[in-house]
């Protein structure tokens, strides 16, 4: 949804219920990351499913490795063509990291959790693969009085045809306020 289109009825409806339907101890939280594919892409996808606010930093033409990250994704460039640019900025503009990756992380996913340590910031690493303790990630969140989650992990060439549907099945349970 863009700033200044008026809802429909029912848009207007599902946003409600979404809202009147957020359980006890959870939040609605704002989704923040870089925009590439794999675990960035299966948020902010998750997101707009949720009816979540997301947002995010990303390098100078909306660059990610399977091309130009679409207009519909609502991400700032950073003014730099380097991914560890846009990777210091969403973790200083979150209050916590959650990190999804299987194995070793590879890639920028060390850098993510290196400067959301650095900048203070708490950081939950959950595996790719595995049921989610959706339980301990809202204990997570809510300890941590996170409002603003940066959410990183790889690439999908780091397991072609697999890391953005692993993470969006984590992180549709995760993220549900509804649940």
């Amino acid at each position: 949804m863009r700033i200044g289109k008026l809802l429909s009825e029912t848009e207007s409806l599902e946003i409600g219920r979404c809202i009147r339907g957020v359980k006890l101890g959870k939040r609605r939280l704002c989704i923040v990351n870089g925009g590439q594919s794999g675990v960035d892409r299966a948020a902010l996808d998750s997101a707009f499913k949720l009816m979540l606010p997301c947002r995010g930093w990303c390098p100078t033409e909306r660059w990610a490795e399977d091309g130009v990250i679409s207009a519909h994704y609502p991400m700032q460039e950073c003014g730099s063509p380097t991914p560890a640019v846009r990777t210091e900025l969403n973790a200083i503009d979150s209050d916590g990291t959650l990190v999804l990756t299987k194995g070793n992380p590879q890639d920028g996913t060390p850098l993510t959790v290196e400067r959301a340590q650095l900048h203070g910031k708490p950081t939950l690493v959950m595996t790719l693969g595995e049921a989610p303790d959706v339980e301990g990630c809202w204990k997570w969140i809510t300890t941590n009085d996170i409002r603003i989650l940066n959410i990183g992990g790889p690439r999908e060439s780091f397991e072609p045809g697999t890391v953005y549907a692993a993470s969006r099945a984590i992180l549709d349970a995760i993220l549900d306020p509804t649940r």
